[in-house]
């Protein structure tokens, strides 16, 4: 029942996870034309936000320090440092129906030669492209595709035939997102945005029928940026028509009103609830968060104090 409040903590754990993944944003150009759901982690505009300097400041501990050094010692890049942003998007649900566009600062020769020494290593050319396979040992029987679009910009994924669209996406032979209808919030998002993402409900299969707000919705987007060391989360959940949508705002009403009148409630989801703040404009339901930084980044320290993941209350 908490699903809406949850939304909150479990985009700061996806941010957690996607930075230890520009500027410029979101670049639909580079997205299907054919995409239902869509994520874009800027991560060059996290690093520079109170929230992104904690987060950094993680990934350099004694701890984690050792590690990422082996991992730029083997592939000659620094995951905390190098990493400028990461686009995926699906045309269904599930890993295999998605694509991963990783823009950053690669010696995509030596990505190249690794590659090449795989056991089960392939490839292909797609046009004036060349499309590399493998297998990899932790995924036994099950090969993962990628292809060097430019020296910033690598396309990966588990389906051959969607890195092949990917690439024609972006090389101009095929539809992209900014030629057609783009999902909702997507054209909206602020030169601070550091995470957006969009979905075509009506496209998404098997959704979570616990997932009430959700599932009335034909599409809902959220993102997240940070303006004068404050959080800033907008959820935009777009309904079939007017009446729906006062039935959606009535149900996030409820689940917010419950969870602020639980006295039980861990003290971090009633100042998520408190800072919640709902609204409604014909078949469009918004729900605005604006929360101090400093209390998220305090959030997720005493989340790591207790070994909690962030998403856990």
């Amino acid at each position: 029942m908490m699903k809406l409040i949850r939304i909150v903590p479990a985009a700061i754990l996806l941010t957690v996870a996607v930075q230890t993944v520009s500027a410029a944003g979101l670049d639909t150009g580079q997205v299907s034309a054919n995409a239902i759901w869509v994520a874009h982690m800027d991560s060059d505009t996290l690093r520079g936000t109170e929230l992104g300097g904690y987060i950094t400041s993680q990934m350099s501990t004694e701890e984690a320090n050792p590690k990422f050094d082996a991992m730029k010692a083997i592939f000659k890049f620094d995951l905390r440092t190098d990493l400028k942003s990461v686009t995926l998007y699906g045309k269904g649900k599930g890993k295999e129906e998605g694509v991963a566009l990783f823009s950053a600062r690669f010696d995509t020769d030596h990505l190249v030669t690794l590659v090449k020494a795989n056991e089960h290593y392939a490839s292909q050319m797609h046009g004036a492209r060349t499309i590399h396979s493998w297998i990899d040992e932790k995924k036994p029987g099950k090969r993962t595709y990628g292809c060097v679009v430019k020296d910033d910009l690598i396309v990966l994924g588990d389906a051959e035939r969607l890195v092949k669209d990917a690439v024609d996406v972006i090389d101009g032979r095929a539809e992209n997102m900014s030629n057609a209808e783009s999902l909702p919030g997507l054209a909206d998002a602020a030169k601070s945005t550091f995470f957006i993402g969009s979905a075509d409900m009506s496209q998404m299969p098997d959704i979570d029928p616990k997932a009430a707000v959700l599932k009335q919705n034909k599409a809902v987007s959220l993102s997240f940026s940070e303006e004068g060391g404050r959080l800033k989360g907008t959820l935009r959940m777009v309904a079939k028509d007017a009446e729906t949508a006062t039935a959606v705002y009535s149900i996030a009403q409820g689940l917010i009103s419950l969870v602020s009148l639980n006295e039980d409630a861990d003290q971090w989801i009633l100042a998520m609830a408190s800072a919640l703040k709902l609204g409604v404009n014909d078949n469009e339901v918004s729900v605005l968060l604006d929360y101090p930084a400093a209390d998220a980044i305090r959030f997720l320290q005493e989340r790591k104090k207790l070994k909690k993941p962030a998403s856990e209350f």
